[in-house]
């Protein structure tokens, strides 16, 4: 059965103020990750150690939802200029990277990306851009549905009073997560690449890009370009196993004895044959 991961980055808001849920409290209710990465930086680390509220508050949401969560601590001591976006970028690339190497295939890695500072969500918005991992980036809006403006102390953080006031727990409450919808660049960028391939009749080179993005074509686009590259290589049994059916342009040749030629009308850009 297929796990679920989230990495989270955290911040003031975390993981309870004005009386509801921080990004990644909100996160963990609604989709109830089974491993939890917090990434703390210095400031966050003081609190974490003054009351252990962020690990504190997830065990008693855990015990709310009757579903236990594995929550990983990743200190980061030294990270006390937040607002350096190329050193988050670095650091979260291979934070993720360490996270993709353990999980299986079919798990799911969620991220959060409302939490922590504008540079920390800029580069987990540049790497859900470039798509360079697979994780599901979602977004938390506040129960106010604007800015956070008030003012909350904070040095003294009481877990179990903003657990026990915290308006979330309600059954009323509203679900304020969004998944977020990041334009695939890179995929974009290889789907052009794929089309000036094909242009060019550089069949092998279209299909060696169509495999880094296959899970982003359709079954059908892929096989044409399996099959555009086993034709432009005379491979005609791998052309005939991986030909679509009922494309309506050529058929597969089924008989042992029987040998088709092809040839391209590049005037019509159809695919014509004729028996030898």
């Amino acid at each position: 059965m297929a796990r679920k991961y989230l990495f989270s980055p955290i911040g003031n808001t975390d993981p309870i103020k004005y009386l509801y849920d921080g990004s990644m409290i909100h996160i963990c209710r609604y989709y109830q990750p089974d491993v939890v990465y917090l990434y703390l930086s210095k400031e966050m680390m003081e609190n974490h150690k003054k009351d252990n509220r962020y690990v504190k508050t997830l065990e008693l949401l855990g015990e709310f939802l009757h579903h236990k969560f594995e929550i990983h601590i990743i200190e980061n001591s030294d990270m006390i200029d937040v607002q350096q976006y190329d050193i988050f970028y670095n650091e979260f690339h291979r934070i993720i990277a360490e996270i993709e190497e353990q999980k299986d295939s079919e798990d799911i890695l969620l991220v959060n990306m409302a939490s922590g500072t504008p540079a920390m969500k800029s580069a987990l918005l540049v790497m859900a851009t470039l798509s360079e991992y697979r994780f599901l980036p979602i977004q938390v809006s506040t129960p106010q549905k604007k800015s956070n403006l008030e003012h909350e102390e904070r040095d003294e953080y009481d877990v179990d009073a903003n657990w026990e006031l915290n308006m979330d727990n309600e059954e009323t409450a509203e679900n304020r997560c969004q998944e977020v919808k990041c334009l695939n660049l890179m995929r974009l960028l290889k789907i052009d690449m794929i089309k000036k391939h094909l242009l060019a009749y550089d069949y092998h080179a279209a299909l060696a890009v169509g495999k880094e993005i296959k899970e982003d074509l359709s079954p059908v686009a892929y096989q044409w370009l399996e099959t555009a590259d086993a034709r432009s290589l005379l491979d005609w049994t791998r052309m005939n196993r991986v030909l679509p059916e009922n494309n309506g342009i050529i058929t597969a040749v089924r008989g042992e004895n029987e040998k088709k030629v092809l040839f391209e009308d590049r005037k019509s850009t159809r695919l014509n044959s004729s028996h030898t």
